[in-house]
């Protein structure tokens, strides 16, 4: 069993047109036997759009609210996130969530129930689901749909779309599932091919002006983070790990005519060929994807648009 504790959670500069709060909280994990329980100090960082709280009926333009009410209004979102993530294995030291209208509605809780948040205590099962045995993969994929969804969730604030289409989640779940021989490698790398490339092309085509069907989603988005004066250093790390990707994907299994083009491409994700460990391979392709989403989040909470320069 798991006993969770709060601390005082404390509001930062925003980095979204709304707030950000920090709720630091340890946990205390009982072992068994006679070993020492283990316990860790752990943050969850929730950011709220303005849009979201007007959605609710607060008229911040008229009544802005308190620090403390703010705090109050979110902490049942960082208690729900620390039980889902505690019940599929992903709870980490540090925890993000954006909550915008693109992925909350209605106010679920009751807010009159809510008293002290210091020292607020609750406890978890020990008991996590058999689906999620393999932790580290596991780890990657709920940090992959975590990005997308907070890079979602800024590009809805700021341009009121969807940026990274959501039709195709459904190969995320091939994230979870074990990966030891070619074909089962080569289904994961169709899955992940079809995941980096899904971006609104429609609102891209429409932002960068760029109509010609040569031109594709990664090429688009590379236009696009041109348009807005991406830092090239930023802008060509997610440029290239995305088209790394999507040649292993285009040309694995490997033939004699594209070897040369997939084997560089593998070399620069540090894999080599031919893969003996398709587990390790496979791990390594979800990291650098996992990595670029990052980076694609930091330049997507850079990004200003026309009408707000």
């Amino acid at each position: 069993m798991s006993t969770i504790k709060f601390e005082k959670p404390y509001l930062i500069i925003p980095r979204i047109r709304g707030y950000e709060i920090i709720f630091p909280y340890t946990i205390n994990r009982e072992t068994d036997g006679f070993l020492k329980d283990e316990i860790s100090k752990n943050e969850i960082n929730i950011g709220i759009s303005e849009v979201l709280l007007i959605s609710w009926g607060y008229k911040l333009w008229v009544t802005p609210l308190s620090d403390e009410e703010i705090i109050k209004l979110v902490f049942p979102f960082a208690i729900q996130l620390i039980k889902d993530k505690h019940i599929d294995g992903t709870l980490r030291n540090f925890d993000e969530i954006i909550l915008t209208t693109e992925n909350t509605k209605e106010y679920p809780f009751e807010i009159s129930k809510i008293e002290a948040i210091e020292e607020y205590t609750f406890t978890l099962d020990k008991t996590v689901t058999d689906v999620y045995k393999n932790i580290e993969t596991n780890y990657l994929a709920d940090e992959i749909i975590t990005l997308r969804d907070n890079i979602n969730a800024i590009m809805s604030l700021k341009f009121k779309i969807r940026f990274i289409n959501l039709a195709q989640e459904r190969y995320i779940l091939d994230f979870f599932r074990p990966v030891n021989k070619t074909e089962e490698f080569t289904h994961r790398i169709s899955s992940i091919g079809n995941l980096i490339g899904d971006y609104n092309v429609e609102f891209l085509r429409e932002i960068t002006q760029i109509s010609h069907t040569t031109k594709q989603s990664i090429d688009l988005l590379e236009s696009f983070y041109n348009q807005f004066n991406i830092k090239q250093d930023k802008r060509n790390k997610i440029i290239m790990n995305l088209r790394k990707i999507r040649k292993v994907r285009q040309a694995y299994p490997i033939h004699t005519d594209n070897a040369k083009g997939v084997i560089d491409s593998m070399n620069y994700f540090g894999i080599d060929y031919p893969i003996i460990d398709y587990e390790k391979a496979w791990k390594r392709l979800l990291e650098s994807y996992r990595d670029t989403l990052k980076l694609m989040l930091i330049v997507s909470k850079e990004i200003t648009p026309p009408n707000t320069r």
